[in-house]
């Protein structure tokens, strides 16, 4: 399988790696993408997340762009394939789910510097058992 590594961060005391497979590009998806009336084109991306040699997560990413192709909208909808993952932000520590996501929210915008509308903003859903994180949202 192809991968492109996008991320390589420490996370909660480990090195985290996100890898996008990008053979799955535009893949099959059953998940309910929804998007602001501005997005005229969806482009769908698979990542998995690797914390330290562990499959840990696995995130599709949604890229909403306008009709001058600028990235106007972002969804991530994030699965835990580990217990390495925490199911909750434990409080006074770390929230390791929210900083994997923003290290691959940094990385698509970066990504698209100079190719997004004034104001793009990404949100994050979360599959079960993962939870407790609802600010998982906010400009790119």
């Amino acid at each position: 399988m192809d991968v492109i590594n996008v991320v390589r961060e420490w996370v909660g005391g480990r090195e985290v790696n996100i890898n996008e497979t990008p053979s799955r590009r535009d893949g099959r998806h059953d998940r309910e993408l929804d998007f602001g009336a501005e997005v005229v084109e969806v482009d769908v991306r698979f990542y998995v997340v690797l914390a330290g040699s562990r499959h840990a997560m696995d995130v599709m990413a949604a890229l909403g762009s306008d009709g001058h192709g600028r990235l106007c909208e972002l969804r991530l909808l994030a699965t835990k394939t580990h217990p390495i993952v925490p199911d909750r932000r434990v409080p006074n520590e770390r929230d390791v789910v929210g900083d994997i996501l923003h290290h691959l929210v940094s990385a698509i915008a970066t990504e698209h510097d100079g190719r997004m509308d004034d104001s793009p903003w990404y949100r994050a859903i979360l599959d079960a058992p993962l939870q407790g994180t609802p600010y998982l949202h906010d400009e790119v």
